[in-house]
């Protein structure tokens, strides 16, 4: 991984320990729900996708984890590729 790449990773992981600081500043671990994934992919030298990624979770009973996953599924709609909005149209990014 380059030296950007891991850089840019620990701050990321730096504001993340800032997140969890302000829970506790607020008094609000009890009540705070939260699932958090940040990373970045890339194409291995296998052609496969890698991610390298952190995370963190503050999850306290089964009922929060499925009302996450339910909001996700339902939030998360991932869009068509950029190939298939460009089929037709003779574009090229290359």
């Amino acid at each position: 991984m380059s030296k950007d790449r891991t850089e840019f990773l620990f701050e990321m992981r730096d504001l993340a320990q800032k997140m969890d600081d302000l829970i506790d500043d607020y008094d609000m671990r009890d009540d705070f729900v939260c699932m958090f994934v940040a990373g970045l992919s890339a194409i291995n030298e296998d052609g496969d996708l890698s991610l390298t990624a952190m995370y963190k979770y503050d999850i306290n009973s089964e009922e929060e984890l499925e009302a996450i996953m339910e909001f996700v599924r339902e939030t998360c709609k991932p869009g068509p590729a950029l190939d298939d909005l460009l089929d037709g149209l003779e574009i090229s990014l290359n």
